[in-house]
């Protein structure tokens, strides 16, 4: 039976012994989105760290996000049989294999992904990053979310109080895209020196949009990146309300030309000024 051809956004996380980490990502993403469905992808659910936590999790998605499509997602090996950790190489690669394979099901159907490693051994969550390479475009993004270790104490603190907002980093993670070749399994890794050479380029087409005043805005800001708007003005000999209205300006700049380049996460993720600093020093974005 062909699989449903589903546009849309996927929030997709690896499960561990913390499934609080899940809903706080979610959360957190959702402010810059919608998501019209979730994939949890664990290990054996009948281990007893991973059972746990989806006694834990299943009621709280089933309840909290009504509008939400949830898909429980259980990784096996190559003989078909539950994965219950990683002890060998071959568990190894049958957590490679089957995040890959998962995560291709859904760009298949159409989703723009955004993954959480969140959950599992450290290697597993290094093994689900490695996965994205192989599968995501530039439109999906992989993200890890810091917490202090008081929140890590607190069961069921599965969407965090504004006490707590602060306690806690959504972080996005530096993921190098491949592209696929027609051969199985073989992805072509764009170099670092094609990487800066785009980076150039999103540079050159941003100053190209500008006018001679918003040029010499940036030349001070390229001097003093974090210099506030009432000392921009000082500096340039303009009204405080002057400047405002050409940052305005170029941030509308900066949004035309990152459009389609960057997810909406990241760039929600950002501050506008970052996110301008980070394109004009040719960081990656």
């Amino acid at each position: 039976m062909p699989k449903k051809n589903t546009s849309g956004r996927l929030f997709a996380a690896t499960l561990g012994a913390r499934p609080e980490a899940i809903t706080n990502a979610l959360d957190a993403l959702s402010t810059a989105c919608t998501f019209q469905t979730a994939a949890i992808i664990h290990t054996y659910d009948q281990e007893p760290t991973i059972a746990k936590s989806l006694k834990l999790l299943r009621p709280v998605m089933k309840q909290d996000y009504p509008d939400l499509n949830i898909e429980w997602k259980q990784i096996t090996t190559k003989q078909n049989t539950p994965l219950r950790d990683i002890a060998t190489e071959s568990d190894a690669d049958a957590y490679y294999q089957g995040i890959v394979a998962i995560l291709s099901e859904y760009k298949e159907r159409g989703f723009t992904i955004s993954l959480l490693v969140s959950g599992g051994r450290k290697a597993m969550s290094i093994y689900a990053a490695f996965a994205a390479v192989q599968v995501f475009t530039h439109k999906d993004s992989v993200w890890t979310i810091l917490s202090t270790d008081i929140l890590h104490d607190i069961e069921g603190q599965f969407h965090v109080s504004a006490e707590y907002q602060k306690k806690q980093r959504l972080v996005k993670l530096p993921v190098v895209y491949g592209r696929r070749t027609g051969a199985k399994n073989h992805v072509i890794i764009d170099t670092l020196e094609t990487g800066m050479l785009n980076r150039a380029k999103l540079r050159e087409e941003f100053i190209a949009k500008l006018t001679r005043s918003e040029l010499t805005i940036i030349e001070t800001l390229e001097n003093d990146p974090y210099i506030p708007n009432t000392e921009l003005a000082a500096k340039l000999i303009k009204s405080v309300s002057t400047i405002e209205n050409q940052m305005r300006s170029i941030y509308t700049k900066v949004d035309l030309i990152t459009q389609g380049r960057i997810s909406t996460e990241h760039i929600a993720s950002h501050n506008k000024r970052q996110l301008l600093l980070d394109i004009l020093q040719r960081r990656k974005v």
